[in-house]
């Protein structure tokens, strides 16, 4: 485990943007059974973080990208500290994805990844 200390988890956004692209991706090529590399855009890490009840935990002048920048900080920060691991968090994500509405379910799973990591803290 690395011990990296900040100020805001927004300083992770970098290397947390990669991270939840991986886990995203690992995700979907585990629902649909064959390789799958995809980005996550940032109305579904807005919609997820506001989902899980974590909108004033970013600021209260923070627009769309700052909170998909404060998500994508977040779940890295959960990683790097140990609360939660790769696997965990393609887990939770596959649990909830569903092809037919691949928005809405990528919503939801990022939702429950954010309270899973949060219920940790």
């Amino acid at each position: 485990m690395l011990k990296l200390k900040v100020k805001d988890v927004r300083e992770f956004s970098s290397l947390g943007d990669s991270f939840v692209n991986l886990i995203y991706s690992l995700a979907l090529s585990m629902v649909s059974g064959k390789p799958i590399g995809k980005r996550v855009h940032n109305h579904i890490l807005r919609e997820a973080i506001i989902e899980a009840g974590m909108r004033d935990l970013a600021g209260t002048r923070v627009d769309m990208h700052g909170l998909a920048d404060y998500a994508e900080g977040y779940i890295f920060q959960g990683w790097i500290e140990g609360k939660i691991s790769i696997e965990d968090c393609v887990g939770i994500l596959a649990n909830k994805l569903d092809a037919e509405n691949i928005r809405k379910s990528s919503v939801e799973g990022f939702a429950d990844l954010l309270k899973n990591i949060r219920e940790k803290n």
